[in-house]
This record gives structure tokens, sequence and C-alpha cells, in this order.
């Protein structure tokens, strides 16, 4: 780690804590939002996650088919296991509400 790296994360921690955050509200699978989920669910702050995109689908369109299968597991259990770590998940629309349940997302 540089100490860059650890400044930001000492700045982050005390703003996150200085809001004195209610709810967290996750939008797809950044870093960010993953590192924010993380800490929400670590905090036992709840979380409210919303997909808008089928990554499934696109993930494949602009990675090397080499790869693109791997990268597309990867994503599903990353997204799976935020998912279900969520007190609440948005999507936007019932169709993607299906593919989400489908894909082992239960609430």
């Amino acid at each position: 780690f540089n100490a860059f790296f650890i400044l930001v994360l000492v700045w982050f921690y005390k703003s996150f804590f200085k809001l004195q955050t209610n709810v967290v509200h996750c939008v797809e699978h950044s870093p960010a939002a993953t590192f924010c989920g993380s800490l929400a669910a670590f905090f036992n702050i709840p979380i409210v996650w919303s997909s808008h995109t089928n990554l499934d689908y696109y993930l494949p369109l602009y990675i090397h088919p080499l790869t693109a299968s791997t990268s597309v597991w990867v994503y599903q259990n990353l997204r799976r296991t935020f998912h279900n770590l969520a007190d609440y998940n948005l999507t936007v629309s019932s169709d993607f509400a299906k593919l989400l349940k489908e894909n082992g997302i239960y609430k």
C-alpha cells in the first residue's frame, strides 16, 4: 500500500461515520459499490442494492472470448453474494427480477 491510498481510506472511514449513515445504496457492482456494501454489512447498516444492466449479456460482447465465460462466472458469483447480503434489491423490470431469481438471488 502506498501512503496516498491509506490517507484516502482514513478520510473515507471518517466521512462514513461522520454522516451517521442510516442506509447504504449500492448501484451495480463497481469496486466502490462492493467496498461500500462490504463496509455496510460489516457495520450492520441496511443495504439497498440496485441493478440496472444485464451484464451477463454484455460482458461477453466486450471481453475476449477466451476469458468471457470466466468473467461472467466471477461476476455472477459477486452479484449473487452481494445481492443476498442486501436488505432490499431493486431492478428495472419484472423480467430482470426474474433473471436475478433464476441466478440464485432470493431477496
